[in-house]
């Protein structure tokens, strides 16, 4: 068996998952949970640059609905947060005696390092509400050894 090196590289890019803005308490007085907010303004982003600590929601855009009523914010109405990543990895074997090999491994997740936020709270009456307060892992290596025989 030759010994060669072996690369592959994955590049994933995808929309956000759709999101609801929620009034975060039993306006309806169903006891149920999750129901969603009155839209007061077509105007629902304020900072789309998706950076820690900025506040992608217009607080000003929802309000909780009267009592007794459901909101009339829709159900998954709110583009959420679209994503990528680029994960490589390299490898090469080694061919050692008879049927026996060595193979070597250095894996990447997220290559560039890249700050890509998640989603904020979509509940209204959360004081973090619409403010990005977490991003996606950092770079991630590993690194293997695999021994056939």
């Amino acid at each position: 068996l030759p010994s060669y090196w072996q690369h592959a590289v994955i590049n994933r890019t995808s929309s956000g998952a759709p999101q609801t803005i929620v009034a975060g308490t039993d306006r309806a007085l169903t006891g149920l949970a999750g129901q969603t907010a009155d839209q007061l303004s077509d105007d629902i982003f304020l900072d789309e640059s998706g950076d820690l600590g900025s506040v992608r929601y217009n607080r000003a855009a929802f309000a909780p609905p009267a009592l007794g009523t459901y909101g009339d914010a829709g159900f998954f109405s709110v583009p959420g947060i679209a994503t990528w990543t680029l994960d490589a990895a390299v490898s090469r074997q080694f061919a050692l005696t008879g049927a026996q090999r060595l193979e070597l491994r250095l894996e990447a997740f997220n290559v560039p390092n890249a700050v890509r936020a998640i989603d904020p709270t979509g509940t209204i009456t959360n004081v973090n509400f619409g403010r990005i307060t977490a991003v996606q892992q950092p770079r991630i290596m590993q690194f293997a050894v695999k021994y056939l025989f």
